[in-house]
């Protein structure tokens, strides 16, 4: 074989390889695009929104639970949430009624579908809105919240597009970047029911849906899945060995209000998220104690 010979079987494999590059970049933009770029739709939640003050002071503690100033930052006004180049630059947007801000255009049911489905008013999927965890609460809650996020103070910040990279594009169609919450949703799931507030089973059921994430489908704690750089979650079920089963009200409430166990350990405060658990108030804590109490004992790491 020839010295021109080999040279053009060079070229050309390398020729076939800058087109396979090219087929693959296209297919990957092409079809990110067509996700990140969907128009969701589906039928309208009608949920009544408060105007009273106890309802809006209600739903400011609603917040307080849901951790939105944790993205959106202590005044709702915004800010750099997520930076990695060549995955995504994303903004978690203004909430105030303020230039720039979703209070100055979202309508009561523009929130409930920002909220509870994670899609915008043009119908577009809103990036990593965290909506799975918002879907478990019922209208008279998420009614107050809306109501407490339509009293907030302007705020004028505005913000560029989130942008994703080609990274971010290729985790995203390979699952490991779960950008857009809108596909993880059922958007026809039956809605809550309201459930009288106290300190009873049923309340504590309810509450303990936003504890799932971490804690598991069981409670049983464990390993959190999805490569989470996070200390293991507890088991919150009444087993002796490893769980809440010889902890009296008051060791709950310790662990909640301080992240201090019964053996006098402090919780890591990114693994359990104290500044969101002290907010509960004693009724939410002894519904959740009671909750927990009420469940089957299983090992630790079941989740």
């Amino acid at each position: 074989m020839t010295l021109e010979r080999i040279a053009r079987w060079i070229i050309g494999f390398f020729l076939v390889l800058l087109a396979v590059a090219a087929i693959a970049l296209g297919y990957t933009y092409y079809s990110s695009n067509a996700r990140l770029d969907r128009r969701w739709t589906f039928p309208a939640d009608v949920v009544a929104v408060p105007t009273d003050s106890l309802s809006i002071a209600y739903g400011g503690h609603v917040a307080a639970l849901q951790g939105c100033d944790g993205c959106h930052g202590p005044d709702l006004a915004g800010r750099l949430f997520m930076d990695a180049p060549g995955v995504v630059r994303l903004y978690a947007r203004n909430l105030t009624p303020g230039a720039g801000g979703a209070g100055a255009r979202y309508g009561d049911a523009d929130w409930v579908r920002a909220i509870r489905h994670a899609v915008a008013p043009d119908g577009r999927g809103l990036l990593f809105m965290p909506s799975q965890n918002y879907q478990r609460l019922n209208d008279r809650d998420l009614g107050a919240l809306i109501a407490w996020l339509k009293s907030r103070p302007q705020i004028d910040a505005e913000f560029p597009a989130t942008t994703v990279g080609l990274l971010g594009r290729v985790m995203l169609m390979m699952g490991s970047l779960p950008l857009v919450t809108a596909e993880r949703i059922d958007h026809t799931a039956p809605r809550p029911a309201s459930v009288p507030i106290g300190p009873t089973v049923a309340y504590g059921a309810y509450l303990a849906g936003g504890c799932r994430g971490c804690h598991g489908e069981t409670f049983s704690g464990g390993e959190i899945p999805g490569g989470v750089a996070m200390a293991p979650s507890r088991n919150l079920t009444p087993d002796s060995a490893s769980g809440i089963g010889r902890w009296s009200l008051s060791d709950f409430r310790a662990a909640m209000r301080i992240g201090q166990l019964p053996e006098g350990v402090v919780m890591d405060s990114v693994a359990m998220p104290i500044k969101i658990s002290r907010e509960f108030t004693d009724d939410e804590i002894a519904a959740l104690f009671a909750y927990f109490k009420s469940l089957p004992p299983r090992p630790y790491g079941g989740r």
